[in-house]
Parts: structure tokens; C-alpha cells; sequence
């Protein structure tokens, strides 16, 4: 991640969500660091950056990492490839449509950052893995109890409630 040489240390042009809350995205502005989206967010984009990361996953838009912050709060934050402005809107529409969204089946999206250098889309780190694995097991993995059928149908339930909503 660079600083952009014509702005003051630790100045990062971006585009991000106007003050006044109007949850549309403004021309570009000077940001200085990440944009919460929950009021509780307790970290910056620093802590971010320099926390340890170990990669949960693979998509064709990026790169999901399971972020471990100092003071132990554990986030997923997902890296977008490189892009110019069409990886903008991939990272536009994700970012009005779910960062609004606030729902117990649906993951909060809590703090975004879009920069020339880094775009980073912050949520809530929900454990337990993914659901692929719970049912079908982890390859290599010696013991494995795979998710009774009653676990299944509640979980789609929640999958359900959640398109519902």
C-alpha cells in the first residue's frame, strides 16, 4: 500500500460515503483512513494492514483473510484483485447493497476502504468455517462429523429468512 505522493503522509485518495450519511458514494475525496460502517468499529487501517492474516479463501474477485487484530478481535477481510473502474463497481454495488443491510443471517459488512493501491471490504469473522466443509468434511481430515439433517434444515431456514428479508 502507497501513500500518493502529491497528499500528505498517510493521506489515501478514495471513494467513500459522504459525512452527511447519505449512503452514496462521492467524487474522490481525501480519506485518511478506512470508512465504518458500524459505530462500534474500534480499529483502523493500519491495525488492519499489520495484523496477522491467514487465507480463508479464494474468489474470482479476490482473496478472503481471517485478520486477528492486537487487542484479539478477528475480522474477515476480503482484498479485491486489481481493477480499474470496472472492479470500482463490483466494489460500488457490493458496498451500497450490503453495507446497509443488518439481518442475523447475513454478515455485517463493518468497514470498507477503497484506495489506487488497496480495496478492502471489512466484516464481521463468523466462525466455525464454511458450510461446504461442514457438510461434506475437509479433505485429509481424519474425524469428521457431518451436519445431522435437522442442522441442514435449520440452516436453510436462516439461508431463507435471510433472501426473505
Amino acid at each position: 500500500m502507497g501513500y500518493d505522493q502529491k497528499r500528505g503522509k498517510g493521506e489515501k485518495e478514495c471513494l467513500c460515503f459522504r459525512k452527511d450519511e447519505s449512503m452514496t458514494l462521492s467524487e474522490n475525496v481525501v480519506q485518511y483512513d478506512l470508512v465504518a460502517l458500524d459505530v462500534q468499529v474500534a480499529f483502523d487501517l493500519d491495525e488492519v494492514l499489520k495484523a496477522s492474516a491467514f487465507v480463508l479463501g479464494k474468489s474470482g474477485i479476490g482473496i478472503v483473510y481471517k485478520v486477528v487484530l492486537e487487542d484479539g478481535l478477528t475480522l474477515a477481510v476480503r482484498r479485491l484483485g486489481e481493477g480499474g473502474s470496472q472492479r470500482f463497481k463490483e466494489f460500488q454495488t457490493e458496498v451500497e447493497a450490503i453495507g446497509k443491510l443488518r439481518h442475523p443471517n447475513i454478515v455485517t459488512l463493518t468497514a470498507y476502504y477503497w484506495s489506487v493501491d488497496e480495496k478492502l471490504l471489512i466484516y464481521d469473522f463468523i466462525p466455525n468455517g464454511n458450510l461446504a466443509i461442514a457438510i461434506h468434511g475437509k479433505p485429509g481430515l481424519v474425524t469428521f462429523m457431518p451436519l445431522s439433517w435437522s442442522m441442514r434444515v435449520n440452516i436453510m431456514k436462516g439461508v431463507a429468512k435471510a433472501l426473505d428479508w
